[in-house]
């Protein structure tokens, strides 16, 4: 599907693009007027994270009817509108996240540079980057289990456990989010559903990093080793070639 083989990845992408507001909107009829028309190559002229397309759908068939022909032709992607996309810019790095954590607060770079300190020495971890201003912190080869956003918040990826095999039930799910929200000044400011976040800075105190790295330990444990079958399940814009965190540099 669109060129990702594993569900977790093409949903994995899916949150990726949300996340950077990437978003293709796409209009489909057998007839596009020149009112739509207009108004799908303006808005494509001026949103620049967005793409707004129509496809014009004609069908035709022979003399018989017994035989039938689609033709399609794309309708918005001017030349215009592609002046106006924002260009793909360069990877971010660890060095790169933790400057803009800094001017979140100083709390928050502490907090991100101690857990990425502590997840790149686990063996069963890696962590790796991608174009979107975010640390990735996986299972090695397999899927996201934390990620570390340059707004200073961090996510944890109950996705992830809910599309094991056998999955995580609710009642598990919501057992982890009250034990991550009983560490002091710990709560979750997104739903607690599939991709929540957590404010990094109180985890810029010692005793509350270490509580909450014994829970993501016991998770981590319940997912090792990886399932062979999910082992080529990666993000669209982390695919295989995103450099990797070696050390602490």
């Amino acid at each position: 599907m669109l060129g990702i083989d594993e569900p977790e990845a093409f949903w994995e992408a899916v949150q990726t693009n949300l996340a950077a507001e990437r978003f293709r909107l796409i209009f489909v009829s057998d007839v596009i007027g020149p009112e739509l028309r207009k108004i799908i190559e303006f808005l494509n002229g001026q949103m620049t994270r967005t793409e707004v397309l129509a496809i014009e759908v004609k069908q035709y068939t022979d003399h018989a009817g017994e035989h039938q022909t689609i033709v399609p032709r794309v309708i918005g992607d001017t030349q215009a509108a592609k002046a106006t996309k924002l260009p793909q810019g360069p990877r971010f790095d660890r060095e790169q996240l933790l400057a803009l954590l800094e001017k979140a607060s100083m709390e928050s770079a502490q907090a991100a540079t101690a857990l990425l300190d502590w997840a790149v020495g686990d063996p069963r971890l890696e962590v790796t980057y991608g174009r979107q201003p975010a640390a990735d912190v996986r299972v090695v080869g397999w899927r996201i289990v934390l990620r570390v956003w340059g707004d200073g918040t961090l996510e944890v990826t109950l996705h992830t456990l809910k599309r094991l095999d056998p999955p995580w039930d609710s009642e598990r799910i919501e057992d982890l989010v009250q034990r991550v929200e009983a560490i002091d000044d710990v709560r979750f400011i997104s739903p607690k559903r599939n991709w929540p976040r957590i404010q990094l800075a109180p985890l810029a105190d010692p005793r509350k990093l270490e509580q909450f790295v014994v829970i993501i330990d016991d998770v981590l444990s319940d997912l090792s080793p990886a399932p062979q079958s999910s082992l080529a399940a990666q993000s669209g814009d982390d695919q295989a070639g995103v450099p990797k965190a070696t050390g602490t540099a």
